[in-house]
């Protein structure tokens, strides 16, 4: 980037002394007329070079600005993703729509399964989501995740697991509250498109 900036300043600097050259030897000028010229001409070169300097570091700045924060997205999420990783309580995460976005190893054990993008009211077929005596699917309005979304939260609400794939069963106890990671309850949004993603 350096380099096309000075070769920038260079082709400025070449241009405007032809343009005086030319003017000192080409036209028939008294002194004071080609001293004044050599002065506009001058004084286009200096601002041109000062244009081009302020530019160039300004655009450099954003761009360092922007990979450092870039990097710092970066390192934020590796830190969490590393978290999220090593906790033995299930969590799993959903869009703005109620479908599955991220699951942790724990919950991929629970729910023998992590296939993502799954509608709210498709969860309890796909991961085997029954009443707390096994004897039925839950319907989408007992689905824990539809009661967090709907109500705000859900406490101590048991739910049998019976992975369709032949996981292991089990029974487990939701415990959700829409704001209980105020911290991490924001938009998610695209940085290079600004849209929101979840």
């Amino acid at each position: 980037m350096r380099n096309y900036s000075l070769l920038i300043y260079g082709l400025w600097v070449f241009l405007i002394l032809c343009s005086v050259l030319w003017n000192l030897y080409s036209l028939p000028l008294t002194n004071n007329v080609a001293w004044i010229l050599i002065g506009i001409h001058l004084a286009i070169l200096l601002t041109g070079i000062l244009v081009n300097y302020l530019l160039f570091h300004k655009v450099l700045f954003v761009f360092r600005v922007s990979k450092l924060a870039e990097q710092a997205l970066k390192e934020e999420r590796q830190f969490l993703n590393t978290i999220l990783e090593s906790i033995s309580d299930g969590i799993v995460v959903c869009d703005k729509d109620g479908h599955l976005t991220l699951f942790n190893p724990a919950a991929r054990t629970f729910l023998g399964s992590s296939e993502l993008h799954i509608p709210v009211n498709e969860c309890a077929s796909q991961y085997g989501l029954h009443s707390a005596d096994g004897a039925r699917l839950l319907a989408r309005d007992e689905s824990p995740l539809y009661r967090t979304l709907q109500e705000g939260k859900v406490r101590g609400q048991e739910v049998f697991v019976s992975p369709p794939n032949g996981g292991t069963e089990r029974t487990l106890l939701a415990n959700m509250e829409r704001d209980q990671f105020k911290l991490f309850f924001q938009p998610q949004i695209d940085i290079q498109t600004g849209e929101l993603i979840g």
